[in-house]
């Protein structure tokens, strides 16, 4: 691994988990935390490795929407511990970067804008980031029919020079890399959970070696499995295909579900990233249409035996709006370019069909303004044909519109009908929907 850049440093020292000695105890910066301080760096004309010189003018005055100076000197005082963390690294044959080196993958930086990763650790070449491919994304739990589907689906990506991009969980990710490496192709893996152990296993050692294999993930590499995790690093995969492949899911429920509804909200808005293909083959037919209703292309299994696979994903993806083509992108390439292209706060996700919304809202203002305490979410989801996620996004938005309004009503969540002649209960759960 080569010197570690002095930007990087800085980032590792304010956002990174080290193993806790008898140092700081201080919080890491979360995402949304370290954004704040790089508009505020951006502004200045700084770059996060200004924040290791010496003196208290090179921490910034106390402001409410940045971290206080007290911790942000607790940070940049672990130096033995980033010491110690980068010489393991480096034993490994581990690299990281941070948003801001030049060498960050230019598809992270362009579709998940502010939402990128901060710090991206991995090993291999670094270059595959941006070659884009092939996304496959499916279930952990899948049957011989589902990784015969996936093995025939890499294997043919490989034979045409597609590279593939996945997460290296068990399942369609590990199948679709293990068989794309077999048929002498390419591929990305986008770790939720020890990069330190992936890096050292037997299957890994050689197309890493030969730089057919990049491993990559936005956690540290020591770092342990957990579904936030698995949650989290799924718009990554996304942003560094140029398509994705859902092969199997539970409709409503699971990391592939959630991962392809995150993706098909991001697209709605500029810049687009890449489009979903769903196959109907073995997934749950309401599962396929909610998917398609929200973007979704299905994937054509006939077609994509006989074409060119760039060539038929391509043509089988419609172009985008034209309401959407000429709004601006956020630059990559100014001097700071922490603060001029990363800090600017993600997009939210994009609103649904407002006809769509409307109808919703209008059913729940009709048929359960009078229903007090006798509906929990899922239920009222399933009577309108909905996801939970998807009716909780519209109470949201409701809320915000003034339409609703949500109270505490004897420790219970109560969303309540602004425009009722009394405000009846639209409906309550014990859980926190919005």
């Amino acid at each position: 691994m080569a010197s570690t850049h002095p930007d990087t440093q800085a980032v590792l020292l304010l956002c990174a988990s080290f193993p806790r000695k008898s140092g700081s105890d201080v919080k890491p910066l979360t995402l949304n935390e370290y954004n704040s301080l790089a508009s505020w760096l951006g502004r200045h004309g700084r770059r996060p490795a200004s924040l290791l010189e010496a003196g208290e003018d090179a921490l910034p005055a106390e402001e409410p929407s940045l971290p206080s100076a007290d911790r942000l000197r607790g940070l940049l005082g672990r130096g033995f511990q980033l010491a110690a963390a980068l010489e393991g690294w480096q034993r490994l044959g581990l690299w990281v970067i941070s948003r801001g080196e030049d060498c960050y993958p230019e598809r992270l930086r362009r579709h998940l804008r502010s939402a990128a990763p901060p710090l991206l650790y991995g090993a291999g070449d670094l270059g595959r980031l941006n070659q884009g491919g092939l996304a496959v994304v499916g279930s952990r739990n899948i049957d011989e029919e589902g990784l015969s589907f996936t093995r025939r689906v890499a294997e043919r990506c490989a034979e045409q020079g597609v590279q593939i991009v996945s997460g290296g969980a068990r399942g369609v990710d590990r199948a679709a890399v293990a068989s794309a490496l077999a048929a002498g192709g390419g591929a990305v893996a986008v770790l939720a959970e020890r990069l330190d152990r992936a890096v050292t296993a037997r299957e890994n050692r050689e197309p890493l070696r030969d730089g057919r294999l990049t491993l990559a993930t936005p956690y540290e590499p020591e770092s342990g499995f957990s579904i936030a995790k698995a949650m989290g690093r799924n718009k990554d995969i996304y942003a560094l295909a140029d398509f994705a492949l859902v092969v199997r899911f539970k409709a409503g429920e699971g990391g592939t579900w959630s991962g392809a509804i995150e993706q098909l909200r991001r697209k709605q808005s500029p810049p687009c990233g890449c489009p979903v293909f769903v196959r109907a083959a073995h997934n749950p037919p309401e599962g396929c249409a909610e998917l398609q209703r929200r973007g979704a292309l299905l994937f054509s299994e006939e077609d994509f035996w006989k074409n060119n696979i760039v060539e038929l994903l391509q043509q089988s993806t419609p172009p985008p709006a034209a309401s959407t083509e000429n709004r601006p992108v956020v630059e990559t390439n100014a001097p700071a370019c922490e603060a001029s292209s990363l800090s600017t706060e993600p997009s939210p996700p994009a609103a649904e069909p407002d006809n769509c919304y409307h109808r919703c809202l209008s059913l729940l203002l009709q048929n359960f303004q009078h229903e007090i305490g006798t509906k929990h979410l899922p239920e009222i989801a399933q009577k309108l044909q909905l996801v939970p996620k998807q009716l909780e996004d519209w109470l949201k938005r409701a809320v915000a519109e003034g339409k609703l309004t949500k109270k505490k009503k004897k420790g219970r969540v109560v969303y309540v009908a602004m425009s009722a002649e009394a405000e009846s209960s639209l409906f309550d759960h014990d859980g926190d929907a919005a």
